[in-house]
């Protein structure tokens, strides 16, 4: 049988691993929201883009992907879109987001990867 004092200091810890966590996610949305509040201030030169690869097959694969946004495939997909360029996919890519069939726990993630879009 643990005393009380054990339970309190439990307690604190979880709390206090809560609040360090609810910091983080705070810190990013608020990353977030400067970039997309100054996006053209982001934007790369034309230039940029010339160096991604804008082949059929890999763009119309993460089109694709882009169709079951999760938070687990979140940082998968911020990898892939660093490297391709999508500038001739943008309708297929805003069709597939807008069609995807989300649940309320992916949402952050399908915002985080509309941000990437919009800072593009």
């Amino acid at each position: 049988m643990t005393d009380n004092g054990d339970t309190e200091f439990l307690d604190e810890n979880k709390a206090r691993e809560c609040l360090e966590e609810a910091i983080l996610k705070y810190d990013s949305k608020k990353e977030i929201q400067y970039k997309n509040l100054n996006a053209k201030n982001f934007r790369p030169d034309p230039e940029y883009f010339k160096q991604l690869d804008s082949t059929l097959k890999k763009n119309s694969s993460f089109v694709k992907k882009l169709r079951n946004i999760s938070e687990s495939v979140k940082e998968l997909l911020r990898a892939e879109f660093d490297c391709l360029n999508l500038s001739k996919y943008l309708q297929e890519a805003a069709s597939a987001i807008a069609e995807a069939k989300t649940k309320s726990n992916d949402i952050g993630s399908v915002v985080y990867i509309c941000s990437l879009f919009h800072t593009r």
